[in-house]
């Protein structure tokens, strides 16, 4: 079926003319089309019998052996690439396997901080905090957190709600 933009005619007559030929003709070759196969009742039953239900193995003794063999095949292979990845891994108590990792390089600390992250006491007064808390002594030792002033913006030329200038409105209007 070809869509309407796709249409080749020239005429309406001409595309219904197509639309109903290709209604009538098989979109495939009739000699390359293959019927569902239809199993009957019998032949059904047979198959449902070829395995044990309770046993979950085949009656067949060949087609079970063909079985057990294909799934030991599948864990053979399983071990095998198992194996191989653990044969690289490392026993980090004996010390044994793969080989040894390098450390991580260091990271450069920079300075060490003078303040105390938690509670921000200089850290050698931090070293003789009591055990037990004493707001005195942590207010007398705390260092003040610095406040950052935001600078103002500068004031506009233009005064947003009458969209007027602030000086010399009507020069600048002409310009």
């Amino acid at each position: 079926m070809v869509l309407a933009d796709q249409d080749p005619a020239q005429s309406w007559a001409e595309s219904v003319t197509a639309y109903d030929k290709g209604r009538k003709t098989l979109a495939w070759k009739p000699q390359e089309f293959q019927p569902a196969v239809k199993i009957g009742n019998a032949e059904r039953r047979r198959m449902e019998r070829e395995l044990d239900p309770v046993a979950m193995t085949f009656r067949d003794p060949a087609r079970e052996a063909a079985r057990t063999e294909r799934k030991q095949d599948q864990m053979n292979a399983t071990l095998s690439r198992v194996t191989g990845i653990h044969a690289g891994c490392r026993n980090i108590i004996s010390g044994e396997g793969g080989a040894t990792k390098s450390p991580p390089p260091k990271r450069d600390e920079g300075q060490p901080r003078d303040n105390h992250i938690i509670c921000n006491m200089n850290t050698t007064a931090y070293k003789h905090c009591p055990v037990l808390y004493n707001e005195d002594f942590v207010e007398g030792n705390r260092q003040p957190r610095r406040l950052k002033l935001v600078e103002k913006a500068g004031k506009r030329d233009v005064d947003i709600i009458n969209n007027k200038y602030y000086q010399n409105d009507k020069v600048s209007v002409s310009q």
